[in-house]
């Protein structure tokens, strides 16, 4: 069930460097298995057992914190070969600390984590590769997230959205880049709507401070846009 997705899986991290071959062999001996949700529907609920790593194979899906008060605060969005629940599974209490929601028609592979991390499969090559794409996932979804919470953590949108700018431009070392977001992720990503993102570009755009085509943007005036975070 899962062979014909074998190609597509050398796009995901979790399995990079390896051959169609290899992860097939390794898919076999995690119990690999395909399901599929509809949109709206709950993957996880916050506080269920985990048990398995999911890897998306089509649809996207929304990780969200719920609150007891009813807020919901989306902490990211999961496309197409992204994966979910490495950190959990690395934990002793396997309990999911958020909820996955499909935002679309979704269909995901599970493999059991559990297996993945058990001492034995440092004897296994493959697996033994997995662990190390894993650490790696990990990391880089720890800076992804860390940074998105320093931005949520301000209170204006508008400072919000010249923050992200700035760090874009010094990450990239110029004032020219692409932030590699539509303006729906970038609204998700900085916990805001479309409609209000585009407002401020706008705005930010008037004033000749900024420039954008798309996901490319210019930053003309750094020191006026760093003035504008006091």
């Amino acid at each position: 069930m899962y062979s014909k997705y074998a190609a597509q899986l050398q796009n995901v991290k979790l399995f990079e460097g390896m051959k169609i071959e290899e992860i097939l062999k390794v898919l076999k001996c995690l119990n690999a298995y395909v399901k599929q949700y509809t949109r709206g529907s709950y993957i996880y609920i916050d506080g269920e057992y985990f048990e398995d790593i999911g890897i998306i194979l089509e649809g996207k899906v929304l990780v969200n914190r719920e609150y007891q008060n009813g807020n919901v605060l989306n902490i990211n969005t999961l496309d197409k070969n992204d994966t979910f629940g490495e950190d959990i599974i690395c934990l002793s209490n396997s309990y999911a600390p958020y909820s996955l929601i499909a935002n679309s028609n979704v269909n995901i592979l599970y493999i059991k984590g559990k297996k993945l991390i058990e001492p034995e499969s440092v004897k296994c090559e493959y697996r033994s590769r997995m662990n190390l794409n894993m650490l790696k996932r990990m990391a880089q979804y720890s800076v992804y997230v860390n940074r998105r919470m320093k931005y949520i953590s301000i209170l204006s949108l508008k400072k919000r959205v010249i923050m992200f700018l700035l760090d874009c431009g010094e990450e990239e070392k110029n004032n020219k880049f692409s932030i590699g977001m539509n303006r729906e992720e970038m609204s998700d990503y900085l916990n805001g709507t479309r409609s209000a993102i585009s407002r401020i570009l706008s705005e930010l755009k008037s004033e000749d401070l900024i420039e954008y085509n798309k996901s490319t943007f210019v930053l003309k005036n750094r020191e006026e846009l760093i003035k504008k975070l006091d």
